[in-house]
């Protein structure tokens, strides 16, 4: 694949899964989002964090709170619900 051939203008879903207990795993979570975000300009992400501990941390993605024991696969499902790309 050439440069020119590199796709402009999609949305690429992405989804961490977390649980934000205090200021230093908010911090790295975030930083990945930031460094996600700023890494492209010619496309989007839809981001999707599904939170498994403190909710009051805002992060610029969309936040679904995971209530439970964790499972991963569930975590996944939950997130699978709001992809938006292809």
């Amino acid at each position: 694949m050439q440069l020119h051939d590199l796709p402009h203008n999609e949305t690429c879903d992405i989804i961490f899964l977390t649980k934000t207990q205090n200021e230093d795993i908010y911090k790295m979570t975030d930083t990945a989002i930031k460094s996600l975000i700023a890494s492209e300009v010619n496309n989007q992400f839809n981001i999707i964090v599904v939170e498994s501990g403190d909710l009051n941390f805002k992060y610029d993605a969309q936040v679904i709170p995971y209530v439970g024991d964790f499972s991963y696969n569930k975590a996944l499902n939950m997130a699978f619900e709001h992809l938006t790309s292809n």
